[in-house]
């Protein structure tokens, strides 16, 4: 909006200047005219005969200084519009730099913008992570119900007296299937010196079940 108003002031000034110029001119030509003595022997105009009235005459005679722009005049002219097309351009030139600015800071968001989406996604992804080990805990923890506790303490005691490579090859199958649960849950209510003899015969044949069992043994829960 502001390059349409000194664009539309510059035309303007041009306009008037060569407008000025113009009507200078011709009434310089004008003047010129008049000043010219009239030919040998041709009658006299009208308007530059010496009439014998002083009024007349001058009304009759135009003068120096009829209205017109002086020398001085176009010049300060001429150097008005220079300094409003220095300011013009001045202008063009700052709103240029600002525009400048204004790109670097919009690359500079933008770069932010995406940081921040990269973040974004890795936290999501983190908080899934998360979810899930925390899923995975709750899921590995084994909980005993209070009406569950009197049956398990029974049959804890049954296997504590049977023979322990037997108890183990029971309790093994068991952790191997679907049963996994209530055998940990045996094996927690038996007795510690039991416990340990069974583990030992399972991780003699089957390590990595005997660790997950004893894994799961640690994430007991009674619930009361």
């Amino acid at each position: 909006m502001k390059k349409l108003q000194l664009l539309i002031l510059i035309a303007a000034g041009i306009v008037c200047f060569a407008t000025a110029f113009g009507i200078s001119w011709h009434l310089k030509k004008k003047r010129a005219a008049l000043a010219q003595p009239p030919a040998a022997g041709a009658p006299e105009s009208p308007a530059v005969a010496a009439p014998k009235s002083g009024p007349s005459y001058l009304l009759a005679v135009p003068h120096d200084d009829s209205p017109g722009l002086s020398e001085r005049q176009l010049q300060n002219l001429m150097e008005e519009l220079r300094a409003r097309m220095q300011d013009y351009r001045a202008k063009e030139k700052q709103l240029a730099q600002e525009e400048q600015r204004i790109q670097m800071a919009h690359q500079t968001i933008q770069k932010e913008i995406d940081r921040l989406n990269q973040l974004r996604a890795k936290l999501a992804v983190l908080a899934q992570d998360i979810e899930q080990k925390q899923q995975q805990l709750q899921n590995s923890i084994v909980r005993i119900d209070a009406i569950e506790q009197a049956n398990f303490q029974r049959l804890a005691a049954t296997y504590d007296k049977m023979d322990t490579t037997q108890a183990a090859r029971i309790l093994a199958a068991m952790a191997a299937g679907p049963q996994a649960a209530d055998a940990v849950k045996i094996l927690y209510y038996m007795s510690e010196r039991t416990t340990a003899k069974v583990l030992g015969e399972i991780g003699t044949a089957q390590p990595e079940l005997a660790s997950a069992i004893n894994l799961k043994l640690k994430r007991v829960e009674e619930i009361r």
